[in-house]
C-alpha cells in the first residue's frame, strides 16, 4: 500500500499538481519541452562595421552562444533552439542583459548601435509578456552592480558571516520588493513566481558556499503552503510548512529557474557535516543524509546519486553535470567508472546524447593517444604545426589575457619553471585563446613569454581548442617525444615546482635518461 501511494505521489509531484499554490503558478506544458523562440528587431543608427551581435541560452549542462546576423538596414531575425524556460543573455555594449524565453516565444529587440544598453527596448507579443520583459530590464538596471559585487562574496575574507548574510538579505529584500511593487502597479503575469524564485535562489546559491548563513537568508513570499492528498480515505500531508525553502526538491522550479539549478550544485558541493532531508512531497518519507565536505569526485557522485534518487530527472541532471565538468577538467581515470555507472541508471536519455561524444573525445585525449596536430600563427606571422616539435617533450599552455590564474603563473612561476626545465629536450608552447593579434602580441612582450607563442582566436570555437577540449583556462598539456599525450589536463607550473621530482614532467624526463 505504501509503495502504491509513493508512486502515486511521485507522478503527481513531477506534473507539478501538488506543489504549493501562490498568486500565480508557473505555466507548465504550454511552455515546457523542446522548440524554438524567435528573436527579431532592428539596430538603429547601425555602425557600418557591425555585422552581428551575440546572445547565449542557458542549458542544463552548459550554455550555448549564438551569432545574430544584422542586415545592412539594421534588421535581424533568427530562430534559436531552447528547451523549457531558459535565461537568455543579450551581449550588448560591454555587458550581458538577462531576459528569459521558451518554445514558441517571440521577442522584439531594438537598440541604438552606438548606445546599445542605454537605448535597449524589448517587447513580446502579449501584454503579459511585455510585463515580464519590462521587469527583466528593471532588475538589470537596478541590480547589476550589486549582483557583480555579491558574486565574489563567498571569497571575501574581510567580512564576517553575519556581515555577509546581512548584505545578501538587504539585496534580496530590495529585489523582492521591486518585484512586489511592479506586480501591484502593473498587475500579475504568468511567470511571477519565476522572478520570486530567481531572487531567492540567486542569494541562496551564494549563501550555500558560506558556512552557517543559508538558514538566515530571507524568503518572505508565500512560496509553499500545507497541501494534502486523500487516498482510500486517508489524508496525508505532502509538503510540510517546517521544511526550509532550500530543502524542497522542486521539479517545476528546476525546469524554469536556472538560479535554482546553480543553487543545487553549490549546495550539494559545499555543505559541511550537516544533517538534512529533502522534502519532495512523498508521504511517510523521513530520509536523512549527511553532507560532508568531500574531496573525492567518486564520493560526491555517490552522495548525489543516493540523496537525489527520489527524483530521477534532478538526479540525472546533477550527475550528468558533474560528469560533464569532470570530463572537461579532470583526468579520464577519475571519471571512467562513474560514467559507466551512470549509463546503467540514467533515465534521462537526452543527457547521454551530450555525455557520450564528450566521453569519446576524452578517450581520444587519454594518455598514450597521439596528440592532435594543428597549425597556428606565431608572433612572426608564420604558420607552425605541433608536429614540427616531434622528438621533443612539449609543455603546452592554453592561456588568455583575461585569465587571472594564467597571469598569476606568468608572474610568479614562469621564470623559475623555465630556468629549471628550459633544456633542449623541452619546448614551451603558449597558445593565446581570448585575444586579437595586436593585444596578443602586446601581452607576449609584457609577460616575456619565452618559447613558441601561438594564437587561436575564438577559444572554444577554434579547431585547436576543440581538439584538446579547452573549455576553461589555464589548460596545460604534456606531450612526450613520440608525439603522444602524457596528460591533457596536466598540472600548472607552480604545482610542478612544488611537487619536484614527483611531478609528471620529472617522471617523463627520467624515462629518457
Amino acid at each position: 500500500m505504501r509503495t502504491l501511494l509513493f508512486l502515486f505521489c511521485f507522478f503527481l509531484f513531477c506534473d507539478g499538481s501538488i506543489l504549493a499554490q501562490t498568486k500565480s503558478n508557473y505555466p507548465l506544458k504550454e511552455w515546457l519541452g523542446e522548440g524554438e523562440f524567435i528573436i527579431a528587431g532592428k539596430v538603429l543608427n547601425k555602425p557600418t562595421d557591425m555585422k552581428s551581435w551575440q546572445l547565449a541560452v542557458t542549458g542544463y549542462l552548459s550554455n550555448e552562444g549564438f551569432e545574430i546576423p544584422v542586415k545592412e538596414d539594421g534588421s535581424f531575425e533568427k530562430a534559436i533552439p531552447v528547451t523549457d524556460v531558459q535565461d537568455i543573455y543579450l551581449y550588448l555594449g560591454n555587458d550581458a542583459i538577462t531576459i528569459f524565453s521558451f518554445p514558441g516565444d517571440k521577442i522584439q529587440v531594438s537598440f541604438d548601435g552606438h548606445r546599445q544598453i542605454e537605448t535597449l527596448e524589448i517587447k513580446g507579443t502579449t501584454e503579459a509578456r511585455n510585463k515580464e520583459l519590462d521587469l527583466c530590464l528593471r532588475i538589470y538596471r537596478n541590480f547589476r552592480k550589486d549582483f557583480l559585487k555579491n558574486s565574489g562574496l563567498a571569497y571575501d575574507r574581510q567580512k564576517s558571516p553575519k556581515e555577509k548574510s546581512d548584505q545578501l538579505n538587504e539585496y534580496y529584500d530590495k529585489k523582492i520588493n521591486l518585484i512586489r511593487t511592479f506586480e501591484t502597479e502593473k498587475g500579475t503575469f504568468p511567470f511571477l513566481r519565476k522572478f520570486q524564485d530567481g531572487a531567492y535562489f540567486e542569494v541562496a546559491r551564494i549563501a550555500a558556499g558560506i558556512d552557517g548563513i543559508l538558514p538566515e537568508i530571507h524568503c518572505d513570499y508565500p512560496r509553499m503552503s500545507l497541501t494534502s492528498i486523500t487516498t482510500n480515505g486517508n489524508t496525508t500531508d505532502t509538503i510540510k510548512n517546517s521544511v526550509p525553502n532550500y530543502q524542497l526538491l522542486d521539479y517545476r522550479t528546476f525546469r524554469t529557474v536556472p538560479e535554482y539549478r546553480d543553487f543545487l550544485e553549490n549546495y550539494l558541493r559545499n555543505q559541511s557535516k550537516k544533517t538534512f532531508s529533502w522534502s519532495i512531497g512523498y508521504p511517510e518519507q523521513d530520509d536523512s543524509n549527511y553532507i560532508n565536505r568531500y574531496t573525492s569526485l567518486s564520493e560526491r557522485y555517490i552522495f548525489g546519486k543516493e540523496s537525489l534518487e527520489p527524483v530521477p530527472p534532478i538526479r540525472d541532471w546533477y550527475l550528468s553535470s558533474m560528469i560533464h565538468s569532470a570530463l572537461t577538467y579532470q583526468p579520464l581515470k577519475d571519471v571512467d567508472s562513474l560514467y559507466h555507472d551512470f549509463l546503467n541508471i540514467c533515465e534521462s536519455k537526452e543527457y547521454l546524447s551530450i555525455l557520450t561524444p564528450k566521453y569519446q573525445q576524452a578517450l581520444l585525449l587519454a594518455p598514450g593517444q597521439p596528440a592532435p596536430d594543428f597549425e597556428l600563427k606565431n608572433v612572426d606571422g608564420k604558420m607552425v604545426r605541433l608536429s614540427d616539435f616531434r622528438g621533443k617533450i612539449v609543455y603546452m599552455d592554453f592561456w588568455g589575457r583575461g585569465c587571472g590564474p594564467c597571469i598569476y603563473e606568468f608572474q610568479n612561476s614562469k621564470e623559475e619553471f623555465q630556468q629549471k626545465y628550459g633544456t633542449g629536450d623541452i619546448v614551451f608552447i603558449y597558445v593565446c585563446v581570448d585575444s586579437k593579434e595586436p593585444q596578443w602580441r602586446q601581452a607576449v612582450e609584457q609577460y616575456q613569454l619565452k618559447g613558441v607563442n601561438l594564437i587561436a582566436e575564438g577559444w572554444t570555437k577554434h579547431p585547436a581548442c576543440k581538439a584538446y577540449n579547452v573549455e576553461g583556462i589555464p589548460h596545460y598539456v604534456l606531450i612526450d617525444k613520440e608525439g603522444k599525450i602524457v596528460n591533457n589536463k596536466c598540472d600548472r607550473p607552480s604545482s610542478m615546482l612544488y611537487q619536484g621530482e614527483n611531478s609528471e614532467l620529472e617522471k617523463l624526463l627520467s624515462q629518457y635518461k
